[in-house]
């Protein structure tokens, strides 16, 4: 989950597809530090604002660099009062997607 200045405010354990140790190290940075396609950002987070719900495929960054592709499903979070408070995301790393392009990368 993100705040409105897309600052990461909960993590559960499954984010170690990420390179982390503990989803506790992600806690407070920007959400922009996972994603390895900055302009695309913008986009999604327009379209995201726009229909409150997005599903989408993107490459993400581990912690310490590496790339990998993902899925995201991601949608605004509300108050009582229908007000943007934040956004949630849930990421599946595409581990078909990563076999593929190695097979790829070993025959070309």
């Amino acid at each position: 989950m993100t705040d409105m200045r897309s600052r990461i405010t909960y993590a559960c354990e499954n984010v170690l597809i990420f390179g982390v140790d503990d989803s506790r190290e992600l806690l407070g940075r920007h959400v922009s530090t996972l994603y390895a396609e900055k302009k695309r950002r913008r986009n999604i987070l327009k379209a995201l604002a726009q229909n409150g719900r997005l599903s989408y495929e993107a490459t993400a960054r581990a912690a310490g660099g590496s790339l990998f592709p993902a899925r995201v499903e991601a949608e605004v979070i509300r108050d009582e009062s229908g007000r943007v408070i934040g956004r949630q995301a849930i990421v599946t790393r595409l581990v078909v997607r990563e076999r593929e392009r190695e097979e790829y990368s070993i025959k070309h």
